[in-house]
């Protein structure tokens, strides 16, 4: 009983509860993975993983292909779908990692209890986090929590933590991009003191495992020339360099509007603020600061770009690692400004509404937008299930069109898995257009990737020459947030209508 109590009061707990109304309850309900997670849901009911391997093996994400592996063959065991089991581990793994942060937060940044909670809800609510309505970042929450479980572990000062610490932070630094991100978080462990025997181990056995999968499991096949750093010599690089960078500053903006306020404030007031005071601000928190550059120097450097706003689609992986020191970093400078007295106690808690209204309406966005994505599916799938016979081709290519820009957009294995579970079968190579234009029709010639693509199809044949079934259709237009909100909660507000069906060249 006291455990449980004690569990209840953790600031994490409210935190993790929202994030888990939000985030993990609607996929229970709506229950439909995303994006690259179509590819294990298939692989797991085909029960072949060639082309599951492939699609992570030849970016490099090798520990990424052998965890959902097991994932799956554990899901088998208990004969409970891959899906279902990804929302459990989601839960759990989201509370852990949670759990890391509080206990990082009250050791380095604040013991005030009211800091803490308003850190955490910021991180639990960050607006770019719906890429979650896919099984496929899974890996990167575990990477996450390995890091700083890892770190924890590997600067206790038992040897079995030590031990221990190896597994985590090898989960930690195989992930490439985190690789400057984890030596930043490291810093706070090292009391002020860099150059310490455990740091250079630690910057040494990084730069090992980094080294391992970025040079010696090096990208082949598709993803030969895929996430390679830039040269920024090269003018042309230089210049996408620097717009990537810029997109990434979007991600201060709201800090950085509560700062011009904070300003105009000072002003007004005639305030003088000591800039020795706000240079000894920056020195505290120089450790943060790093590890913001940290975390946006892996994605500059290969030429990635996102913008805050940017939620309906899976862009917001590409800034994963701001999270953590953004939503710090805001908390903080709310906190010196007002003990500076330039705002009062009631503004503080204004300026942490503020940033948290801006997280929950961009994350309740990209959340809208995911669930939108999958009733449109849903009903294209009752289509294709009405219109099975009409789809009895031993091959052919369907392709679905549909004026409305649905978002986020289909991938050539989503509209692929959403047939094959449609009709049953997989002999059709599935394509989803707003418009028929022939050069947007591309399909296999090879079947090295049939598995990874959830159709088994393959052709040298001309397009002319191929089976063609078109289904046109129309749907609703929900162009405002007020109309996605309301196909979530209402289930006949949102339909589709078959047009019709035209076929070419078919039996």
């Amino acid at each position: 009983m006291y455990i449980k109590n004690k569990l209840i009061k953790e600031s994490f707990i409210n935190q993790y509860l929202l994030f888990f109304i939000i985030i993990i309850l609607p996929q229970i309900f709506f229950y439909e993975d995303l994006w690259d997670g179509t590819i294990y849901n298939y692989a797991q009911q085909i029960d072949e993983f060639d082309g599951a391997k492939l699609q992570l093996y030849e970016p490099g994400w090798v520990l990424n292909y052998w965890f959902i592996f097991l994932i799956i063959k554990i899901a088998n065991f208990f004969k409970v779908e891959y899906y279902t089991l990804y929302i459990l581990l989601l839960s759990i793994l989201y509370l852990l990692f949670l759990f890391e942060v509080n206990k990082f937060i009250k050791k380095f940044l604040f013991n005030d209890k009211k800091l803490v909670s308003r850190t955490l809800f910021l991180i639990s609510l960050f607006s770019i986090q719906s890429y979650y309505y896919s099984s496929i970042m899974l890996w990167h929450l575990f990477c996450q929590f390995s890091i700083f479980f890892g770190i924890r572990k590997f600067y206790s000062s038992s040897s079995i933590n030590l031990i221990i610490s190896f597994f985590f932070l090898f989960i930690g630094f195989s992930f490439k991009s985190a690789l400057l991100y984890i030596f930043a978080i490291s810093l706070y462990y090292n009391k002020n003191k860099i150059f310490t025997k455990k740091y250079l181990f630690l910057l040494l056995y990084g730069f090992t495992i980094f080294i391992f999968f970025h040079y010696y499991l090096n990208n082949f096949g598709r993803a030969e020339k895929y996430a390679q750093i830039l040269n920024p010599f090269n003018f042309e690089n230089f210049l996408i360099i620097i717009k990537s960078f810029l997109t990434y500053t979007t991600f201060l903006l709201p800090l950085g509007l509560l700062l011009f306020y904070f300003v105009i404030k000072i002003f007004f007031k005639r305030q003088k603020i000591n800039k020795k005071i706000i240079f000894q601000f920056i020195l505290k928190n120089k450790y943060l600061i790093i590890i913001l550059i940290s975390g946006i120097i892996p994605y500059v450097a290969i030429g990635r770009s996102h913008v805050i706003w940017d939620v309906e689609d899976w862009a917001g992986r590409n800034a994963i690692l701001l999270i953590l020191p953004i939503s710090f970093l805001s908390i903080i400078t709310i906190e010196f400004f007002y003990k500076l007295n330039v705002i009062t106690k009631k503004i503080s808690f204004y300026c942490f509404t503020f940033l948290l209204v801006f997280n929950i309406f961009f994350l309740t966005k990209g959340v809208t937008a995911k669930l939108n994505r999958i009733i449109y599916q849903n009903e294209l799938s009752s289509i294709i299930k009405e219109n099975k016979n009409l789809l009895n081709e031993p091959s052919g290519i369907v392709i679905f069109i549909d004026e409305n820009k649905i978002r986020p957009i289909f991938r050539i294995n989503e509209i692929n898995y959403l047939t094959y579970k449609s009709i049953g079968k997989n002999n059709l190579w599935s394509i989803y257009l707003n418009s028929y234009e022939k050069n947007l029709i591309k399909y296999p010639r090879n079947n090295k990737y049939k598995n990874l693509y959830g159709s088994s199809f393959s052709s040298k044949e001309e397009l002319e020459k191929q089976c063609l079934i078109i289904l046109t259709l129309s749907s609703n237009e929900l162009k405002t947030n007020l109309n996605k909100f309301l196909n979530i909660l209402y289930k006949d507000y949102f339909q589709i209508s078959l047009i019709k069906i035209e076929k070419k060249n078919c039996s």
